[in-house]
């Protein structure tokens, strides 16, 4: 309800327990300037324990150009919803939030954007920290998150493998390059159900 009330040029939504980090508005609003006005932004994320101390970052990359928006479409690539951003102007063109999905809004959002063929462009940042804690809906539904996944990405599973694998590859090489492996390779260890 608060999107079709909004009246700003860049939309997006922070859960209760999470926060957005210093320098978040003043790194997206000079994105917003010299971008398109059919983008969203979107960022790494900081995980931080239930007292707000840093634990690691979840790192994303920027999405490959070729199958880009098509590996979202398909639920390949994915987006940290703390840490992204939107413009009203794309989220206008979608059929918004859907209500009846309880875990995967952002996850259905995303792939209307895509669906779109709206720019998203990575910062290497994190926009946001993500407050681990023992009452965190991430943490307790995980069960109903895949099921909504599940209905939101039915597609052809040979098209999945396929941007799966390149995606794999394109992630691997780009965090070899940036000199992250280890560090993504222990956020997965740690937290295996956060994607």
């Amino acid at each position: 309800k608060g999107f079709d009330i909004a009246t700003g040029d860049i939309f997006c939504w922070l859960n209760s327990d999470d926060i957005f980090n210093e320098n978040t508005f003043s790194r997206i609003s000079r994105l917003y300037q010299s971008n398109s006005r059919m983008s969203a932004y979107y960022g790494n994320l900081d995980v931080i324990n239930d007292k707000g101390k840093y634990i690691f970052t979840k790192y994303l990359t920027p999405l490959p150009i070729l199958i880009g928006n098509k590996s979202v479409c398909n639920g390949v690539f994915g987006f940290y919803q703390p840490s992204f951003l939107f413009t009203s102007d794309a989220y206008r063109l979608t059929t918004g939030i859907n209500p009846d999905l309880f875990h995967c809004m952002d996850n259905d959002l995303f792939k209307k954007l895509a669906e779109l063929n709206v720019d998203f462009i990575y910062q290497d940042y994190s926009f946001s920290s993500f407050r681990i804690h023992e009452m965190s809906k991430t943490v307790n539904y995980s069960n109903i998150a895949r099921k909504e996944q599940k209905q939101l990405f039915k597609s052809n599973m040979f098209l999945i493998h396929i941007l799966n694998f390149f995606a794999r590859i394109y992630r691997l090489s780009y965090y070899i390059y940036k000199n992250r492996l280890f560090d993504v390779i222990k956020s997965k260890r740690s937290m295996p159900w956060l994607p």
